[in-house]
């Protein structure tokens, strides 16, 4: 009977950014940047140095790039990387540079950052990655759900997408002629958000324009979903297809 070819998954981080950067912490509190052997770096995690833990968390924090190390197998040592030093000294409120240097740790990962190049304004669907994962980038299929929940945290952490909601700048609406300029509202100064709606989620008001006399139009979502630009080409064609059924003028 021929045996089964195990399906390897590519190499990704087995811990978030967020617990990542806390054991780097704690590595730095105890031994400075100094370069220390796996044994000590693990007392320092609770972890014995034969654990197999300890060779994920080494890797984990490789692949943000917050250790560099030296030597092999036994002999190994790491320390502290200047990325990791940089974000763990900036203790200032809202700090832009700070906020910077974790996302760059968090695009770090090879499979992050394609991710990210493929979807650079919103987190794609999760049955949409979890497709993409098997076919595209050869996944395990029993790996899928753990590395979702750890790119999906980590980006969240790290701020690689702001906001669920979409930007003016990666929105393109046809406006209703009858809109003026001085009529026009910055679609983030509009943006809403309730913490229930109708399906259990998020609330967002993205449009509350005038459309006539003594007549506004107001657009709410309501979910956890991103709003994307293809659910807002959705909503145009939907409303194009809805307006047979309006009379054409009031009849005032």
């Amino acid at each position: 009977m021929e045996k089964k070819k195990r399906v390897r998954s590519p190499n990704y981080p087995s811990l978030t950014l967020q617990k990542s950067l806390e054991l780097v912490e704690a590595l730095l509190k105890q031994h400075s940047r100094y370069f220390v052997v796996l044994e000590i770096a693990g007392k320092c995690w609770d972890i014995s140095a034969k654990s197999s833990y300890i060779s994920q968390h080494i890797a984990a924090l490789t692949a943000y790039g917050l250790i560099d190390s030296e030597g092999e197998k036994d002999s190994k040592k790491i320390k502290v990387s200047d990325l990791a030093f940089k974000i763990l000294m900036d203790k200032r409120p809202n700090s832009e540079d700070r906020e910077t240097l974790i996302k760059e740790a968090a695009l770090k990962p090879n499979v992050f950052k394609k991710i990210y190049e493929s979807y650079p304004t919103v987190f794609p669907a999760d049955d949409t990655l979890d497709y993409e994962l098997k076919t595209q980038y050869g996944f395990n299929p029993a790996r899928v759900t753990d590395f979702i929940n750890i790119f999906k945290q980590t980006f969240e952490f790290a701020k690689v997408y702001k906001s669920g909601i979409i930007g003016e700048e990666n929105l393109s609406i046809k406006e209703p002629e009858m809109i003026s300029t001085s009529d026009k509202i910055p679609l983030k100064e509009m943006i809403t958000a309730k913490e229930s709606g109708p399906l259990g989620g998020k609330e967002r008001e993205i449009a509350n324009y005038p459309v006539g006399r003594g007549l506004k139009a107001k657009i709410l979502f309501s979910g956890e979903t991103p709003i994307t630009i293809e659910s807002i080409e959705k909503l145009i064609k939907l409303l194009e297809l809805n307006k047979e059924d309006l009379p054409e003028a009031n009849e005032n």
